[in-house]
């Protein structure tokens, strides 16, 4: 298994590891509309063999701070609970630190989140969103004042169910 930067001749093979992990089309919608947005700053993706089975994307978004969003990740069903999920998480945050990036956020399961260092921060807001699933992983200090400050992400997002 390996985790590598995504390339064009994957495209079609995520939409397909992206629609059958969440069991509809509508995230793969939202890469192709980040893609074209020129919102999408990097994918990975795990290869077993010559088989793409697990994704994930980091986009650009608005935030009080550099950050990056992570979302989605994708594994294959015959592949979850193996790790490779955490692995292109992992990989995936390695990579912002050394581009230098502020931070990411991210909207999920806290139980899942917080084993990579994301936590809730109450000054970060992103509207109509239980403030326990709207997390942050700040890689520098920030600065400013503790106001509530609201996060958005590309419009294609909020499509999403």
């Amino acid at each position: 298994m390996i985790i590598r930067s995504e390339t064009s001749g994957d495209v079609a093979a995520i939409r397909i590891v992206e629609e059958v992990a969440f069991g509809r089309a509508d995230e793969a919608r939202l890469i192709d509309d980040l893609r074209d947005a020129g919102d999408s700053v990097f994918s990975l993706v795990a290869v077993d063999g010559d088989t793409v089975v697990g994704h994930v994307l980091f986009s650009r978004m608005k935030a009080p701070f550099p950050a990056l969003a992570l979302a989605p990740v994708a594994v294959q069903p015959e592949y979850r609970r193996t790790g490779i999920g955490s692995r292109l998480i992992q990989t995936g945050l390695r990579q912002l630190r050394r581009q230098g990036a502020a931070g990411c956020v991210v909207l999920g399961e806290p139980d899942y989140y917080q084993r990579f260092g994301f936590r809730h921060d109450p000054t970060m807001v992103l509207r109509g969103v239980p403030p326990e699933y709207f997390m942050v992983l700040p890689f520098q200090p920030r600065s400013g004042k503790d106001a509530q400050r609201e996060v958005t992400y590309h419009s294609s997002f909020y499509a999403l169910d």
